[in-house]
């Protein structure tokens, strides 16, 4: 019997009609791409719903910057990048919080390269104006103590390093 499900399920750049440099996206905008065809939304609501069907009660959902009460903490060519993406996860987060399942939501700042080294300073915060960009490593730290921490369950969080707030600093890391 499992005891929780762990959602990062998301549109990926290999999903999107094209794929383009991050850069010129960061200024062009995201390729367009029929929201109904992108998980972000129905696939994490399916996940959602077959978790409270099955009799799993708790639910991690790493989602985005730019959700909810944390708009304005995203950085504007993040924000232009997550355009199509943003809506769809304030979707989800709704639905999570509205399905009953013991939650916890995970907002990450920009997610550095695979390679990126762990700097073990990553936290979750509440402060919805917070942001960083943050190794995957950490992040899965991060989402893993979540498992082992009934007190974060209800929660909706910001993945948080203090030592990546700098988010150009993620070229020269």
């Amino acid at each position: 019997r499992y005891s929780a499900v762990v959602s990062t399920v998301g549109t990926a750049a290999r999903d999107l009609p094209e794929r383009r440099n991050m850069f010129k996206a960061m200024f062009e905008g995201p390729n367009r791409m029929d929201p109904a065809k992108r998980p972000d939304y129905a696939g994490n609501r399916n996940l959602m719903d077959a978790a409270k069907a099955a009799g799993i009660p708790r639910f991690i959902f790493v989602t985005v910057i730019g959700t909810g009460d944390s708009f304005d903490a995203a950085p504007g060519p993040a924000r232009r990048g997550l355009m199509d993406v943003i809506p769809l996860k304030n979707q989800a987060e709704s639905h999570l919080r509205a399905s009953g399942l013991d939650y916890t939501i995970i907002r990450p700042g920009g997610l550095g390269p695979s390679m990126l080294a762990a700097t073990g300073t990553a936290r979750l915060t509440e402060d919805p104006a917070s942001f960083s960009y943050i190794a995957r490593k950490d992040l899965a730290r991060l989402v893993v103590d979540s498992l082992g921490d009934p007190s974060t369950a209800g929660h909706t969080y910001t993945a948080w390093d203090r030592s990546r707030r700098n988010i150009w600093n993620l070229f020269i890391d």
